[in-house]
This record gives C-alpha cells, structure tokens and sequence, in this order.
C-alpha cells in the first residue's frame, strides 16, 4: 500500500517537472532563409540567374532537340567536364532532367519564336472569347462571389478586385 502510494506520489511529482520544463521553453519562430520575400523562393531566382546565362540556354534547347552531351560540348568548344558542370546546374534547379534512358531533356516547354507566331492569332482569337464570356455573365459571378462565406464582411470594390 506504501509502495502505491508512493509510486503515486512520484509519478505526480515527475509530471509537475515535467510539465514546468515544457512550459517555460519558449515558443520557436519560424526559419526564414536570409532571402525571404513573397511569391518568390531561392531555386526560382537561382534559376532564372542560369538561364541569363547563353551556354545554359543553349544547353536546354539542345537537349529540346535531343542532342548528346558530346555534340554539345563541340558546337560550344568545351570540355566534357564544363557540360558536365553546366548539366549538375540545371539539373540542380530542376531546370533540365534525365530521362529512364538517360537521356537528358528540358523539364519545361521549350518554344521558338516562330511557334509563337503561328499559335498567338489564335490566342488572340480565345482571349477576346473568354473576355466577352466574362463580361456578359460579370454580374452572375459578382453575385456568386458575394454569397460565399469568405466574401462577408469584405467591401464589394474589394470583392473580385
């Protein structure tokens, strides 16, 4: 009965100690890297810092065309250890990757000028549609945006814009 008791007693004892250490150490603030600014991360800045670069561009769109590193490394006059190093920095900012075949390719679209040309009237075409759409149904999607449960207390000139 002792032995209970005091088993108890101790294990209320431990809890208190344990509950005061917990409680005095200090809330942790969250760890923000050196360069934080909204809507923007390092590796997007990181990468758009290689792709000023003109060996790292062309470098993307060769591997677009499906060129090899050895057909890079001649039309550009280096080393296979600068392609090697130019492809660890793209590989390093997801901006390029190896495929199962070891075949490395761009991890984004990669367009000529010329493509661009061809698709922007109908670009132009879809765009002046979703305008029109938007603007004939505008009073319907105001009052839609009004009725949801984030928009109360929201001015309406603040609402949607």
């Amino acid at each position: 009965m002792k032995v209970q008791s005091l088993l108890k007693a101790s294990f209320l004892v431990i809890l208190i100690a344990a509950t005061a250490a917990i409680a005095q150490k200090p809330p942790q603030r969250p760890k923000v890297h050196s360069d934080f600014a909204f809507a923007t991360s390092p590796v997007s800045r990181e990468a758009i810092n290689l792709m000023a670069k003109e060996k790292n561009r062309f470098m993307v769109v060769a591997f677009h065309e499906g060129w090899d590193f050895d057909k890079i490394a001649k039309e550009l006059k280096i080393s296979d250890d600068e392609v090697d190093k130019l492809f660890s920095d793209l590989d390093a900012e997801h901006l390029v990757v190896q495929n199962q075949d070891s075949d490395p390719r761009p991890n984004f679209p990669v367009y000529r000028d010329k493509d661009l040309e061809r698709v922007r009237p109908t670009l132009q075409k879809h765009s002046s549609e979703f305008a029109a759409i938007l603007k004939a149904n505008w009073s319907s999607i105001e009052t839609f945006a009004t009725s949801l449960n984030g928009a109360k207390g929201i001015p309406k000139e603040q609402l949607l814009y």
